[in-house]
């Protein structure tokens, strides 16, 4: 069992907490630590898979009509990447400290590597991060980290917390490389389609016990 210790001690949660939106924190990763991820995730050969989700047996035909269409490869906890890993906890631990203040216990699952292919209107429908058995159901906070611009569509959004002049979600995040943006992991979001490019992120989730 993967278990990397945050060790983020917050008070214990209540139904105020839960009212908190996504946070944002611009430049926390540089283009020179995204460009070594990469490299060393390519040199690693880890391979990629579709990124499935229950009921997503047809990944791929063309009668496909999955809410993901995406590709994902593991990043494993390991020597190669423990420079990524305690960073992803100092950022999490200051943002919990100082925005959320749940009670984490720490990360029981590897960041996920994902890409968005254009050509094939990669995209998440809206869905919730939580749920199940371990450890998808001690999720508590969600982060992604936005790798590359040089695409279109691909917005990241969340439902359910207003809308647009024009009447679309609202889109709590900067598109810029190296933004992580942090949420409770009972929010509604999605990935919309990819209409041009490609689009890559890393998705982590930090678990602690159930809300209440």
């Amino acid at each position: 069992m993967i278990r990397t210790q945050i060790g983020v001690r917050s008070l214990t949660d209540s139904s105020s907490h839960k009212e908190h939106h996504p946070f944002a924190v611009e430049a926390a990763f540089s283009g020179f630590e995204i460009k070594r991820l990469t490299e060393v995730l390519k040199l690693s050969n880890i391979k990629e898979e579709p990124a499935l989700t229950m009921g997503d047996s047809k990944f791929g035909s063309p009668s496909e009509d999955s809410e993901r269409k995406a590709y994902s490869t593991n990043i494993p906890i390991i020597e190669e990447f423990a420079w990524f890993y305690e960073k992803l906890e100092e950022l999490v631990f200051n943002v919990n400290q100082s925005v959320y203040k749940y009670n984490l216990s720490g990360m029981f699952e590897e960041s996920i590597y994902l890409r968005y292919d254009g050509e094939e209107g990669g995209k998440y429908d809206p869905h919730m991060d939580m749920g199940g058995t371990f450890p998808t159901g001690l999720r508590k906070i969600s982060s992604t980290i936005i790798l590359n611009d040089d695409y279109e569509g691909g917005d990241l959004i969340f439902e359910g917390l207003g809308e647009m002049p024009n009447g679309d979600p609202v889109i709590y995040y900067p598109k810029t490389p190296g933004t992580i943006v942090f949420f409770p992991s009972f929010l509604l979001h999605g990935v919309t389609p990819v209409t041009k490019g490609t689009r890559y992120s890393i998705v982590t989730w930090f678990h602690g016990p159930g809300f209440v």
